[in-house]
């Protein structure tokens, strides 16, 4: 049986680099060896390099892709297989491993058929496995103060939400500093806001926290935020509301506070563990609001197609709806959180229901 896991971790960036290349021969990259990343174009979502922005980033120490424009964090094998997808390749696992395995330097035996790669294929796209977290020691919060930033205060959050969901900043980067915690409350990474243009244009808005030479990473699609503060809200109401961004649940909190049932996929997808996992707790209702993506006639089939598959996918698991708004009540690409609590009961009240 070959080892899947073994395989990517053994791979260079030298090697990374070589695979993606297979697809785009003039790659435009840059490698940061101080912070131990690749930077790349979303050449996951994009057909064309030229048509994303240089928001992939590839960490060495996790061997995973984060995406921080849409598609969240994956491996090798899930982004050769999105490659194959936008060109309208064959993109099974036999397809992705015969990529792999012809630009790399690992050792390989040949390649198993398709339902060999079941369970890894299972782990990385579908999120059946229980996922293994690295768990950071808290105290490394405490290099950062407790101040608060106005511009979330003025999108609504408030300063209590805040303390209760131990939102920080660094003075010294002019970051907002968002601890990510599992459903046990253990802290399994750290996100940042920047606010600075240079550091939004060239890294993102949102990207690890960079503390004493070490990424606080973590796997976003294995993970719920804010799951470990409104779990107990979760379990009496058997509800979720999935949102795409952690300030959604912060807004929600100061709504909700204790009866609170909003969680954050930090991305536009979520899979069958999530799902499990809220299963788990009891819920039997949940509710997807997600950003607005659509912004014509054209765009909100596609977009509205999509909510409802990604939904119908796991009807068997709960009561899916999601949120749709046709009336261009909120802005393009805002979420329903951003526009007041009525605005977002309003569409709450008018959302789809997945048959």
């Amino acid at each position: 049986m070959i080892d899947y896991d073994k395989i990517k971790e053994e791979l260079e960036p030298d090697d990374i680099i070589k695979i993606i290349q297979h697809f785009i021969p003039d790659l435009n990259y840059e490698e940061n060896t101080s912070n131990g990343c690749l930077i790349l174009p979303t050449i996951c979502h994009n057909l064309e390099q030229e048509d994303g922005s240089k928001k992939l980033y590839y960490y060495f120490n996790t061997h995973l892709f984060h995406c921080y424009t849409h598609c969240g964090s994956f491996d090798i094998y899930e982004l050769v297989k999105k490659m194959l997808e936008l060109r309208s390749l064959p993109n099974d696992f036999t397809s992705v491993f015969n990529v792999i395995s012809k630009y790399s330097d690992v050792f390989f035996e040949k390649v198993e058929s398709a339902d060999s790669y079941k369970s890894i294929s299972d782990r990385y796209v579908n999120g059946n496995t229980e996922p293994v977290y690295k768990i950071y020691d808290s105290k490394v919060l405490a290099c950062f103060h407790e101040l608060y930033p106005i511009e979330w205060i003025n999108d609504g959050i408030t300063i209590k939400s805040m303390k209760k969901y131990h939102i920080l900043f660094s003075e010294a980067n002019n970051q907002i500093i968002i601890p990510h915690y599992n459903i046990d409350g253990d802290l399994i990474g750290i996100r940042v806001r920047n606010l600075d243009e240079y550091k939004i244009d060239h890294g993102g808005k949102y990207m690890p926290a960079y503390i004493q030479g070490e990424f606080y990473t973590h796997p976003l699609m294995y993970n719920l935020y804010g799951l470990n503060f409104n779990k107990q809200a979760i379990q009496k109401n058997h509800l979720a509301i999935l949102a795409e961004g952690e300030k959604s649940s912060l807004i929600a909190d100061g709504w909700y506070g204790d009866n609170n049932c909003v969680v954050a996929t930090c991305g536009d997808k979520f899979n069958k563990f999530l799902v499990k996992q809220l299963v788990k707790l009891g819920v039997t209702d949940i509710i997807v609001a997600y950003d607005r993506m659509n912004h014509d006639k054209i765009s909100q089939k596609v977009y509205f197609n999509k909510l409802y598959s990604m939904c119908q996918k796991y009807k068997n698991y709960a009561n899916f709806s999601f949120i749709f708004d046709t009336d261009e009540i909120l802005e393009y690409k805002a979420a329903p959180f951003d526009s007041g609590v009525e605005t977002f009961e309003k569409l709450f009240n008018r959302r789809v229901f997945v048959k």
